[in-house]
């Protein structure tokens, strides 16, 4: 987007590499975007402080809803569709009904800004990850923490589970990437090799491999 004026979606076709649609919206620059499991729908939020909904047939906006009182830098749809996780500067993390965007719990309070808010697949779970180099599973469901993971050696700013939920990876601002077991946070790697801050982790759908990539410009595979 552009700042203080308008924020902008891209969806782009992977298999040709050509931009189907974009879509401007709300006052200032977006930072998060996730589907829903089902592709239906995408969330998009950013510094305008708001949560917006889309058709990704349409691109129409379903609404779009301010429930933090700062910018926000993650969201995701829970594994069943009706719920919203959402993360930013002002250190909580918050769950809204994804139907509407009507407000229902903070899940979390925590020390930094929370940069990343990512789903466990297979369950109602999200790993939190924030800026006061926290990193935290909670259940959305039930509202409450389920495993607080080792203190890592930087900021949290990128995260991502397998397809099977079984594990997890983290990384951002150390350079070094840390993969995990999802049950038991028993910590599997070290994955060096990054040159500077990390923003971004996949895997593939077999779990064989991981890419990450981040202000460096280049993308890594594991």
């Amino acid at each position: 987007g552009s700042a203080a004026r308008f924020g902008e979606l891209q969806l782009w076709d992977t298999q040709s590499h050509e931009l189907v649609r974009f879509v401007r919206m709300g006052t200032d620059c977006l930072y998060a975007a996730a589907f829903s499991r089902d592709g239906k729908r995408i969330a998009v939020a950013g510094t305008d402080r708001a949560l917006h909904v889309l058709n990704v047939e349409s691109g129409e906006e379903l609404y779009a809803s301010e429930i933090h009182s700062d910018w926000v830098f993650g969201v995701a749809f829970s594994e069943d569709g009706t719920r919203l996780a959402s993360a930013g500067r002002d250190k909580t993390v918050k769950v809204s009904e994804a139907k509407d965007g009507k407000f229902l719990k903070n899940l979390a309070t925590l020390e930094g800004a929370v940069m990343r808010v990512v789903p466990r697949p297979g369950s109602q779970q999200f790993l939190v990850g924030a800026d006061s180099n926290q990193a935290i599973l909670y259940d959305a469901k039930e509202g409450k923490e389920i495993r607080k993971l080792e203190n890592q050696p930087g900021s949290v700013l990128a995260a991502a589970f397998n397809s099977d939920g079984k594990l997890l990876a983290i990384s951002g601002s150390a350079k070094e990437v840390r993969v995990y077991e999802a049950d038991g946070g028993k910590l599997q790697h070290k994955l060096e090799g990054a040159t500077d801050w990390v923003y971004a982790l996949v895997f593939r759908p077999d779990g064989k491999r991981l890419a990450a990539s981040g202000y460096d410009g280049t993308v890594r595979v594991y």
